[in-house]
């Protein structure tokens, strides 16, 4: 994981969702299955990532804790999320439900980007 840098990987990341949006407003069945795989390879790859970044920077006292209170706010964020996107998935369709998916992954990894470039620059400061 020291060898690729997360610019990268959020650059793939990026791409992935990209793609996805664009092949989701294609319109053509196998596309969307496609996009929808590539939204959900997305979150599998981010989950192992961030736990091991998080192993690394939190405290062997306080890990535990932290990683419990993230499990936490992640099961909170998805049963907030979750009948959201059933609400618009109901009220429209499946491709602008998918494409709200894509974005919102997109947004969150640009903001945990930042946070981590910004942790990084107040631990050298430290």
């Amino acid at each position: 994981m020291e060898k690729f840098s997360i610019r990268n990987l959020v650059a793939i990341i990026t791409g992935l969702l990209t793609l996805g949006v664009i092949f989701q407003l294609s319109g053509k069945s196998l596309l969307l299955l496609v996009s929808l795989g590539f939204i959900y390879v997305t979150v599998d790859i981010l989950d192992p990532i961030v736990m091991a970044m998080l192993n690394s920077w939190v405290e062997d006292k306080a890990r535990a804790t932290f990683i419990s209170g993230l499990s936490f706010l992640i099961s909170l964020v998805t049963m907030i999320i979750t009948p959201l996107m059933a609400i618009v998935l109901k009220k429209y369709n499946l491709i602008i439900t998918s494409v709200l998916t894509a974005v919102i992954i997109a947004l969150l990894s640009t903001f945990g980007y930042y946070i981590l470039v910004g942790s990084k620059k107040n631990k050298k400061a430290i």
